[in-house]
C-alpha cells in the first residue's frame, strides 16, 4: 500500500517538474495539465515531507527498499527547498541603495498599526501595497504623507486595489495598467489596476512594477494568471534598464511561471539568504501553523544586485511583508543587455 501511494506521487512530481512554462500556449489540454503541474510544484516541499513520513513508516515495517527510495527523495526535496547558493552582493564598494517594502494588506484587515510599525522598522524608500482599500487609504495616507510625499494609489473595496508610496520623486507620471496584451497577442486582463513607477537609483532609472496576479484557485483564474505572467515576462525582457517586479505573485519559486521570469534574467531577492524557505503565506487562521509557501516576491533584473532581504512579521494580514535592499550591479563581469 505504501508503494502504491509513493510511486505515483513520485512520478507525478517528476512529470510536473518536466512541464515547461509555455505561457503563450493557451490550448485547453496543455492549460489543464499545466494547472495540475503548477499545483503539484507549488507543494513540492510538502510532498517531500510526506515522502519522509512514508520513509519512517517503511522503516517501522522493515520495508528497507521503500524506506531507502522515499528517504532519499524526501531528503533531496526538503534540502533543495531550504538550502541554496545565496545571491547577496559580495562587493564592498559603496553606492546608492534603495530599500523596498512590499505587502499584501488583506482587504478585510482594517488595523494598520502593525503595518505602520513594519514601515517604521524597515524605513523603506519605496512601499508597494496590494489589496489596498479606501479604509486602508484613510489610515495610511495621512500617516505616510510626511515621509513619503510621492504616491500613487488605485484603491478598491476588494482584493484588487494597489498603492505605491515613495521618498524619491517619480521620473515621470506613474502608469496605471488595467488591461494589457502580451507579445503573442493574448489579452492579460490584470488582477485589477497594476501600478508602475520609475525612480533614480544613482544615475540609473529603475522601473518598479507593483504586482498582483490572479489566485489560481480553478482553471479559469489560472488561465488568466498565465497570461499575466506572460505580460510580466515581456515587461522584464523588453524594458530598457533596471526592472523590479514586486508584490503578490500567487506563485512559488517552484512554479513554472516563476521559472519563465528567471529565464529573462529576474532574480528573487529572498534567495539572497542561503537557508530558509522565506514563506510569506498564509499567516492567518489555523493554516498559519502549517508549512507555508513563498508567493510574495521582490524580483529584480541583473542590472541590480541585492544587498539584503528578509520577510517581515505579522501585521494582521494573511501575507507577510517582504523587505529588500537593492543597488546597481557593480560586478565587473556584468554586461549591459
Amino acid at each position: 500500500m505504501l508503494w502504491i501511494a509513493a510511486a505515483p506521487a513520485a512520478l507525478l512530481l517528476l512529470a510536473a517538474w518536466l512541464t515547461p512554462a509555455r505561457l503563450d500556449d493557451d490550448g485547453p489540454l496543455f492549460t489543464a495539465w499545466s494547472f495540475v503541474a503548477f499545483m503539484t510544484r507549488t507543494f513540492t516541499f510538502h510532498a517531500g515531507l510526506a515522502l519522509a513520513t512514508v520513509c519512517i513508516a517503511s522503516l517501522l515495517l522493515r520495508a528497507r527498499h521503500l524506506a531507502a527510495v522515499t528517504g532519499a527523495l524526501g531528503v533531496l526535496i526538503v534540502a533543495t527547498s531550504t538550502v541554496r547558493i545565496p545571491t547577496v552582493a559580495t562587493q564592498t564598494t559603496s553606492g546608492d541603495e534603495i530599500t523596498l517594502l512590499s505587502h499584501n494588506l488583506l482587504f478585510i484587515n482594517t488595523d494598520m498599526t502593525r503595518t505602520l510599525a513594519q514601515v517604521a522598522a524597515a524605513n523603506p524608500d519605496i512601499i508597494l501595497f496590494q489589496e489596498y482599500t479606501p479604509a486602508h487609504h484613510a489610515e495610511l495616507a495621512p500617516a505616510l504623507a510626511a515621509d513619503y510625499p510621492y504616491a500613487v494609489h488605485a484603491y478598491r473595496d476588494n482584493f484588487y486595489g494597489q498603492a505605491i508610496y515613495s521618498k524619491r520623486p517619480f521620473l515621470d507620471s506613474p502608469e496605471v495598467v488595467r488591461g494589457v496584451t502580451t507579445s503573442h497577442g493574448a489579452h492579460a486582463p490584470g488582477n485589477g489596476p497594476q501600478l508602475r513607477v520609475r525612480v533614480l537609483l544613482g544615475i540609473q532609472p529603475v522601473t518598479i512594477q507593483n504586482v498582483h496576479t490572479d489566485a489560481p484557485g480553478s482553471l479559469s483564474p489560472y488561465r488568466a494568471q498565465r497570461q499575466q505572467f506572460a505580460w510580466l515576462r515581456d515587461l522584464a525582457n523588453d524594458t530598457r534598464g533596471a526592472v523590479v517586479l514586486a508584490g503578490d505573485f500567487n506563485a512559488t519559486n517552484s512554479s513554472q511561471h516563476m521559472g519563465a521570469l528567471w529565464k529573462v534574467g529576474m532574480i528573487d531577492a529572498l534567495d539572497s539568504n542561503a537557508f530558509g524557505r522565506g514563506c510569506t503565506w498564509p499567516d492567518r487562521t489555523v493554516l498559519q501553523w502549517a508549512p507555508g509557501v513563498r508567493i510574495d516576491h521582490v524580483m529584480y533584473s541583473r542590472d541590480l544586485e541585492c544587498v539584503a532581504a528578509h520577510v517581515g512579521t505579522s501585521t494582521g494580514s494573511d501575507h507577510l511583508p517582504v523587505v529588500a535592499k537593492l543597488r546597481v550591479n557593480q560586478s565587473p563581469r556584468y554586461e549591459e543587455r
